[in-house]
């Protein structure tokens, strides 16, 4: 085993209260972040296109795991198109657990700054979740910027040093690449 050889994927609904819906995939050899996005929908062909943006020819796992909803029918339609019988595994998200642990690491690094932020405009009054104009101005003002962020956090986890490897995931997944071409 090695990098590409089974990624986990996920969403994150930390903020879906605003409609907005985070799309993550992890390496589980290197625990490099493949893709983290954030979303206003999470239908079937934003996943896929998530999951497709990291590089659609060169980089595609061997397996695919996720939890069984719904959000992951595309991502499997396509493993099984590309890769055949078992190149999809679902289950529990206890057997999700690279993404699992990342998700928690998302949410103290990045998430939680716009969560309490959103919270407070709402005690506030400045924010009505329940108005579609407040929700749409929302979105225009703040999905670049939790993207942004996102992109940010994931290029400083990708050089974290891990204590288990006694490495960084941009350097295991490097390593391994290299050795396999």
């Amino acid at each position: 085993m090695g990098p590409n050889h089974l990624w986990h994927i996920d969403t994150n609904h930390k903020l879906v209260k605003k409609r907005f819906v985070i799309i993550g995939g992890v390496d589980g050899f290197s625990r490099m972040t493949m893709f983290l996005n954030v979303v206003i929908t999470t239908r079937l062909k934003t996943v896929l296109n998530c999951f497709c943006q990291v590089s659609p020819t060169s980089v595609c796992p061997l397996r695919v795991r996720s939890d069984k909803g719904l959000e992951s029918v595309s991502v499997a339609d396509f493993m099984l198109s590309e890769r055949g019988d078992g190149s999809m595994l679902t289950g529990p998200s206890t057997h999700n657990q690279r993404i699992e642990r990342l998700w928690r690491d998302i949410f103290e690094g990045v998430l939680c700054y716009f969560y309490n932020l959103f919270y407070y405009m709402e005690d506030q009054d400045i924010l009505d979740p329940f108005k579609l104009q407040h929700l749409a101005a929302l979105h225009f003002i703040y999905i670049g910027e939790i993207n942004r962020r996102l992109q940010l956090w994931k290029t400083a986890w990708a050089g974290h040093r891990m204590r288990t490897v006694k490495s960084s995931p941009l350097i295991l997944w490097s390593f391994w690449q290299l050795q396999t071409q």
